[in-house]
């Protein structure tokens, strides 16, 4: 794939001056992308999330078959009406049951999230997303198996001696240097192209803060084909979420013209959690050219937004006239993938998820 950095943010010269002299090499796979690139949580089975005074249309007690969907807020006393299993009130500690169902069900207790005002919306379980891996079933010391497909040469393998659920992750071990990377794809047929929207979920442990010179890095990727301001086809557009260099960062490429490489950056001051277990979550909404990150269910405003960012931003050669417009997105990739000098560093990755509607964060 080609190495397209997206450059240290710290001075506008000293970004442009970096981003012109090291962004150009490689070549295109259509299963590698152009550059790598996040949390949600998830209430009781029989409760649900922190929420406003809007129960879900959708909600679920004992014997239900549908999880609840709340905005982020206060919390509310009662659960969907006339499901056919009545459902637990949303963000309660046993709140009343749902009116017309023929099961009451108690509520569970406090979600562990709301957000200031983010939206918490939990729709889906696990066993029926359209990708879900808990790595439980790879082999230690192995690469997962089909469907999934490796990018990179950074050590990459299930392992037995960190787990989010069970006993196996996939950990991935980031030697000192220049450049690296350890991604996993997927393109379901089931899934992909995703022309509406996209939810993708991992929990994730970084042993450190990353760091090195002019270090930026990415654990979530999605690529498609990409559309110039006059919606012309253009080539592959890669856009993902990671960090710069312990800070949030959401990234935008489209390829190289005869400017140099379009290369889109935003990021948050708010830097990436490490020495824990962190649920990260990231959708896309294709034909709105919007994307929301959570971490831990918090959502991270300057990473969440429509067409144009809202964060410390910036971009080199734009194609889009500033817009960020999102592809149809052929495939998705999950892992680690630096550019420029970092320092050594482990991170593991479990519990995988995407699919069409968000599934909400595992459990302890």
């Amino acid at each position: 794939m080609a190495r397209s950095p997206f450059g240290a943010r710290v001075a506008v010269v000293l970004v442009a001056t970096f981003y012109v002299i090291a962004c150009q090499s490689g070549t295109e796979d259509p299963n590698v992308g152009a550059n790598g690139e996040g949390g949600e949580n998830q209430g009781g089975s029989n409760g649900g999330s922190a929420g406003s005074a809007e129960a879900g249309s959708m909600g679920s007690g004992t014997g239900g078959n549908a999880m609840a969907s709340t905005m982020g807020g206060t919390t509310v006393p009662a659960g969907g009406k006339g499901g056919s299993s009545g459902s637990g009130g949303v963000g309660g500690t046993a709140n009343v049951a749902g009116q017309g169902g023929t099961v009451v069900g108690a509520g569970g207790a406090a979600a562990p999230i709301g957000g200031a005002g983010g939206t918490v919306s939990v729709m889906g379980t696990c066993k029926t997303a359209a990708v879900c891996d808990d790595f439980e079933a790879g082999v230690v010391g192995q690469v997962p198996a089909s469907p999934w497909t490796r990018s990179g040469g950074t050590k990459m393998a299930v392992s037995e001696d960190k787990a989010f659920s069970g006993k196996r992750s996939v950990k991935i071990e980031i030697a000192a240097g220049d450049g690296g990377e350890a991604l996993l794809s997927r393109k379901d047929p089931n899934l992909f192209p995703v022309k509406d929207q996209l939810y993708m979920r991992m929990m994730v442990f970084l042993d450190r803060a990353p760091a090195g010179s002019g270090l930026h890095w990415a654990f979530m990727q999605v690529q498609g084909a990409a559309r110039d301001a006059n919606n012309k086809v253009i080539g592959l557009a890669s856009y993902g979420v990671g960090g710069h260099p312990s800070q949030f960062q959401s990234i935008y490429l489209l390829p190289t013209n005869s400017n140099g490489l379009n290369d889109c950056w935003d990021y948050s001051s708010r830097s990436v959690p490490t020495g824990k277990w962190v649920c990260m979550e990231w959708h896309l909404d294709v034909p709105k050219d919007a994307q929301e990150v959570w971490a831990d269910g918090q959502m991270i405003p300057e990473l969440s937004f429509t067409t144009q960012p809202s964060g410390s931003t910036g971009c080199l050669n734009p194609q889009t006239g500033g817009k960020w417009l999102i592809p149809d997105i052929s495939f998705a990739r999950v892992g680690w993938i630096h550019y420029h000098t970092a320092n050594a560093q482990t991170v593991w990755i479990d519990d995988v998820v995407m699919d069409k509607q968000r599934v909400g964060c595992p459990k302890p």
